[in-house]
């Protein structure tokens, strides 16, 4: 349940609130977490493979982000900052841990329906299953940039930010992932 700060300031952009943290109303980083815990959860049990993972990885990314608030650019998107803490997180993780499993999409949280050049029609339920079979083969820098541009929904400039990459290597790694998805399906590139 909201405080009555955070209802009153839910509706305002997160730069708005981050400098409303900032100046010591903590309680409304609480906003920022409803906002997006769900879709970096998402992101992660997508990354790792494993939902338990995910989630402390998730808590660990959020609490980063909030002890690190006074270096986030308020001229900035807050999301895009966020997601590479998280991924940053995740990737540490799996080095330390040396294992990175390949979570089935059907049993990932949600799979957005959006347009994906030449796989549009599997995206949209058509050829679903043989995407689904295929997604999690496809190699990780390749699959990351999929997920993070068509289940996330993050522009080609977020993505750069997320994983540390320029924007047309974002660009060259969505392309491969497509080719190379479209390849396994059987849909001609």
């Amino acid at each position: 349940m909201l405080s009555k700060a955070q209802e009153i300031f839910q509706n305002r952009s997160d730069q708005k609130i981050i400098r409303m943290v900032r100046d010591g109303h903590k309680e409304l980083f609480e906003i920022l977490l409803l906002r997006y815990q769900r879709k970096l959860l998402n992101f992660l049990t997508r990354f790792t493979g494993s939902l338990e993972d995910a989630k402390d990885l998730t808590q660990e990314a959020f609490l980063n982000a909030y002890f690190n608030l006074d270096k986030f650019d308020t001229k900035k998107n807050f999301s895009p900052w966020l997601f590479t803490i998280g991924h940053h997180l995740a990737v540490n993780h799996h080095h330390k841990s040396g294992r990175l499993r390949i979570i089935d999409i059907e049993k990932a949280p949600e799979f957005v329906d959006n347009s994906l050049d030449i796989l549009d029609k599997a995206l949209k339920n058509e050829h679903l299953d043989m995407v689904r079979a295929n997604l999690a083969s496809i190699d990780l820098k390749y699959r990351t940039v999929l997920e993070l541009r068509y289940l996330e929904d993050k522009s080609y400039e977020e993505i750069s930010r997320i994983l540390n990459i320029p924007i047309n290597t974002v660009k060259s790694r969505l392309f491969r992932a497509k080719n190379v998805l479209a390849e396994k399906i059987g849909t001609p590139g």
